[in-house]
C-alpha cells in the first residue's frame, strides 16, 4: 500500500479505515479529500465511480442507526 499510496482503491481503503475502525472523522475527511483529488485526474472513470460507490457504502455503516 506505501507503494500505491496515491491510487484510488488504496485512498478508499485508507479511507474506510479511519471512518469505521479508528473512528476518525477528521482523518477521514481528509482522505475523502485526497481521494478526489486522485479522482480528477484519473483515467478511469469506472474505477473512480465503484470507489465512490464503496465509499458511500461505508458512510452509510459509520451512521447510528436508527431504530
Amino acid at each position: 500500500m506505501d507503494a500505491m499510496k496515491d491510487f484510488p482503491s488504496v485512498l478508499r481503503t485508507q479511507y474506510v479505515r479511519a471512518l469505521l475502525m479508528q473512528r476518525d472523522e477528521a482523518e477521514a475527511a481528509r482522505l475523502r479529500a485526497q481521494f478526489e483529488r486522485c479522482a480528477r485526474r484519473y483515467p478511469y472513470a469506472g474505477d473512480i465511480a465503484s470507489e465512490r460507490e464503496l465509499m458511500e457504502i461505508a458512510d452509510r455503516c459509520a451512521q447510528p442507526s436508527t431504530l
